[in-house]
């Protein structure tokens, strides 16, 4: 076995994260450095880490560690806030068939409190929305901060709320999508902290397609 530890390898049981705390919260900017103690299921040569901005469309890094113990470091970029998972899965010697053992490790990016949020804005095209009967569209938030860096606050989980000023005719979830109910006229005001904005909301009637003729 001599050989196999030189390479990194460890008899493994249990596969959990063990540094950070699930649910801990991490600044902006930062680095976070997590870890996975495995014991007893095999062989274990290597643990490949990924990490990302919640369903991983904010790409935060992946490597592929060889050495025990299994840590690994990686940044949190300045502009993001919200969910960070963390994946871990471990390569076990001469595994062919089965699962092979896997962690996850769910984390939250924040700010200091000493960075505050300045002002709001919309993607610049949904300044003023056009949307036709029973059609949906989702807004897209963005706050400008003391720290000159903007940055996406669309979801609720970061203290941004939606409301409609006339949901006969367009209402609007927590989540900021907007589903058209009627023709006519109704303003979504969005808000984190002290800080709003208004979006005008125009409801279209259905778009008719052309008869075809008998």
């Amino acid at each position: 076995m001599a050989w196999l530890t030189s390479l990194g390898a460890s008899q493994v049981s249990a596969f959990r994260f063990t540094s950070p705390a699930e649910g801990t919260r991490v600044e902006a900017g930062s680095t976070v450095t997590v870890r996975v103690d495995p014991e007893g299921v095999g062989i274990l040569i290597g643990v490949m880490f990924v990490a990302g901005g919640g369903t991983m469309e904010t790409n935060m890094g992946t490597d592929f560690v060889v050495l025990p113990p299994y840590t690994w470091s990686f940044a949190i970029p300045k502009h993001y806030l919200g969910p960070v998972n963390v994946t871990a899965a471990g390569r076990v010697l001469g595994q062919k068939t089965g699962t092979a053992p896997m962690a996850e490790l769910n984390l939250v990016a924040d700010l200091p409190s000493f960075i505050t949020l300045k002002s709001l804005r919309v993607r610049d095209d949904q300044r003023m929305e056009f949307i036709r009967v029973s059609r949906t569209r989702t807004l897209y938030v963005y706050g400008q901060f003391s720290d000159g860096i903007e940055r996406q606050v669309s979801s609720s989980a970061l203290g941004t709320t939606y409301q409609s000023t006339d949901a006969t005719i367009a209402t609007v979830d927590s989540e900021g999508m907007i589903a058209a109910k009627s023709v006519g006229k109704t303003t979504i005001t969005v808000k984190n902290g002290s800080a709003q904005l208004k979006v005008e909301v125009h409801v279209l009637p259905p778009k008719v397609s052309p008869s075809t003729g008998p």
